[in-house]
């Protein structure tokens, strides 16, 4: 990627994302406010001259093949509002000093790259008012300044090496999309943000909970039923136990419901029929959830991906469960204790490209 001398001394906005760019960021002319690089394939450092480019608002550059430390010259950007640089091979520390007079910025992304640490003092209060964050590895305790972050909404901590409960300050946040998965947080859920009222209008996300690959333990708390702006929800391989609340009925937005690998041994229950038509996969597998599958299946007439595979589960298939569930694309029933044969209606569902019933006593 080049550019040269010449009419280009006014550039102010520079979107090449989304190309096939590759060698080193150069140096720009111009008055530049924002920078879109995404998605090329560059590589090398970030250039040390984007630091006297004065007017820069926004600066994306992820998903290429960055590498090298992060310098503290983007800490001369008093402008800046919005930082991407996930997805590169982006090294060292990033501290403090990075931010010291960067008072506006509210969306930072600096995520999935593997040798990088975010390190700051257990004291530090950002001169910053995030809506977004996402982050690389943090250290081992939850990060204590985002409890100052009254206006973040989008927050990602997915493998960031962090271990311990949930803080008590949580629940107070306002935390809509909340990625704490595959980490080593422990104890119950009881801290978990507990926000009900919220305009997903005018954030580029849906309001998710993705809490998978760690250590929790305890059963699932009544307080997730007010969370009624929910579009995803995400507890498998944890070590969660107890029944499913029946309150979760009231998640009428849900679309995915993950409860996998938890070893819960309740009875599956009835109420998880009167979920919203607007789920469309529920996944129960690698449990000890018992009992018979029921017959009707209420308003989950829109599920593709319906999971209850490697659990305690007896008796026959549900003879209409093709006509009940017709635009299912998986169906896996696979490691129970099923009974007679397989329904003919589930030979009518034209949208099926998984059907996994395999460790049952089928005839």
């Amino acid at each position: 990627m080049s550019f040269h001398n010449g009419p280009k001394v006014f550039l102010e906005v520079l979107d090449l994302s989304h190309n096939q760019l590759t060698g080193p960021i150069p140096t720009f002319l111009g008055r530049l406010s924002n920078l879109h690089l995404s998605f090329n394939r560059l590589n090398g450092p970030i250039p040390e001259s984007l630091g006297r480019h004065f007017s820069l608002q926004a600066i994306s550059l992820s998903s290429n093949m960055l590498n090298g430390t992060i310098l503290v010259s983007v800490s001369q950007l008093p402008k800046l509002h919005s930082l991407d640089i996930s997805y590169n091979f982006l090294e060292g520390v990033v501290s403090e000093a990075h931010f010291a007079n960067i008072s506006m910025l509210k969306y930072l992304d600096i995520s999935s790259n593997t040798g990088l640490t975010f390190k700051v003092s257990h004291g530090w209060i950002p001169p910053f008012q995030l809506v977004s964050f996402s982050s690389c590895n943090i250290g081992s305790e939850f990060p204590q300044w985002l409890q100052n972050q009254r206006m973040l909404v989008e927050l990602t901590l997915s493998n960031a090496s962090i271990s311990g409960p949930l803080p008590t300050w949580l629940r107070k946040m306002p935390f809509k999309f909340l990625d704490l998965s595959q980490n080593k947080l422990i104890g119950p859920l009881t801290n978990l943000p507990n926000i009900e009222k919220f305009d997903v209008f005018g954030y580029g996300f849906y309001p998710g909970l993705f809490l998978q690959d760690n250590l929790f333990n305890g059963s699932i708390p009544r307080s997730l039923c007010r969370r009624t702006d929910l579009f995803l929800l995400d507890l498998s391989k944890n070590r969660l136990t107890g029944k499913i609340p029946k309150c979760l009925v009231n998640l009428q937005m849900l679309q995915g419901m993950k409860f996998s690998s938890n070893k819960k041994s309740v009875v599956i229950p009835k109420s998880i029929v009167l979920f919203s038509s607007s789920l469309l996969e529920l996944k129960l597998n690698d449990n000890m959830f018992r009992g018979e599958l029921p017959g009707e299946w209420g308003n989950l007439k829109g599920l593709m991906v319906l999971d209850f595979g490697d659990n305690i589960f007896f008796g026959n298939i549900p003879e209409r469960i093709g006509e009940k569930l017709p635009q299912l694309m998986v169906l896996r029933l696979r490691g129970n204790n099923f009974i007679g044969g397989i329904p003919p209606s589930v030979c009518n569902v034209s949208e099926l490209q998984i059907l996994d019933v395999a460790f049952n006593n089928l005839t």
